[in-house]
């Protein structure tokens, strides 16, 4: 049986997690139950350095390095990769018509990387995760249905504005734009009927807005 390997890739960002989950005894065991017997690990500027070694008789054997000026050989040389949800390297792993299991990270606040892993798990080009379910995943994901990615493919780029556009965040904007818009036209209104009065009432809302801009901030620090 030809060996199978494994390309875990976070990029240029720092995805502790998703090394220490990937090289956790329990994904380890389930790698090794699937055929695979080597994982070679892309780290980027994270903390944590899994030794370069076979970690126990029941997992496949581990090597690992921060950067490269390219992944594209690493990419080509596994049966299959799992990344972080960073556009780029989806895009890229996707393109070389590779297995692609997507971790997000889940927490990141106002993550909208897991809109572009489910649009491309809907298309059915990729399965996606977080870290507390990542070995799971692997028992039940079915790589063999994956249906291969085609670059710059229009139809997905369309659902997947429009799907960035039901989001509540784009709502918001939306409300957010045509409030303006109100404003501006109360504003102008008022300055025909008197300039004083126009320049009272935009000094209210600029008095609210710093009030609301720095409640927000305060809200923030909070969480």
């Amino acid at each position: 049986m030809k060996d199978k390997s494994v390309f875990v890739t976070v990029g240029t960002t720092e995805f502790d997690q998703l090394i220490k989950s990937v090289t956790s005894a329990d994904v380890c065991k389930v790698l090794c139950e699937l055929g695979y017997t080597k994982v070679l690990l892309q780290t980027g500027r994270g903390q944590f350095q899994p030794q370069s070694a076979q970690l126990s008789h029941d997992s496949p054997a581990v090597q690992s390095y921060t950067f490269k000026d390219s992944i594209a050989d690493d990419i080509a040389a596994a049966d299959l990769v799992i990344c972080h949800a960073g556009a780029g390297s989806v895009l890229e792993t996707l393109t070389a018509g590779k297995a692609t299991l997507v971790v997000i990270n889940d927490e990141l606040m106002d993550n909208h990387q897991e809109e572009l892993a489910k649009q491309l798990q809907q298309l059915h080009h990729l399965f996606y995760c977080t870290c507390s379910t990542l070995q799971q995943t692997l028992k039940q994901a079915d790589f063999t249905t994956l249906q291969r990615y085609t670059p710059g493919d229009p139809a997905f780029l369309t659902r997947h504005l429009q799907s960035l556009l039901r989001t509540p965040a784009a709502v918001s904007q939306t409300r957010t734009f045509v409030c303006h818009l109100c404003w501006i036209a109360m504003i102008a209104a008022v300055y025909v009927w008197t300039p004083a009065g126009a320049l009272l009432l935009l000094s209210l809302i600029l008095c609210f807005g710093v009030f609301v801009f720095f409640g927000n901030i305060a809200s923030c620090s909070k969480e």
